[in-house]
């Protein structure tokens, strides 16, 4: 698993964003399409969301971003994420 670029943060002391609706997880979808990632993987710390797209690579040695306990969500490329516009 590799991941290319930081994490994107969506901070819960944002008071002017809308997380009821799905949109928010919009530039989650246009980074895995950016990179040609495989996965996108949801972390949830300290009350903020984090989203990463990751490809699948030679690299065994993989670190995660954050603790497992913080993984709350998972989407494959042919299961979830919608295709780009």
């Amino acid at each position: 698993i590799l991941v290319f670029k930081a994490p994107l943060f969506f901070p819960v002391s944002n008071t002017s964003a809308d997380y009821v609706n799905g949109d928010w997880m919009d530039p989650c979808y246009e980074r895995f399409y950016e990179i040609g990632a495989k996965y996108i993987v949801y972390w949830f710390v300290n009350g903020d969301m984090y989203c990463e797209a990751v490809v699948r690579g030679p690299n065994i040695n993989y670190t995660a971003t954050f603790k497992q306990e913080f993984l709350v969500r998972a989407e494959y490329k042919h299961t979830w994420c919608p295709p780009p516009n």
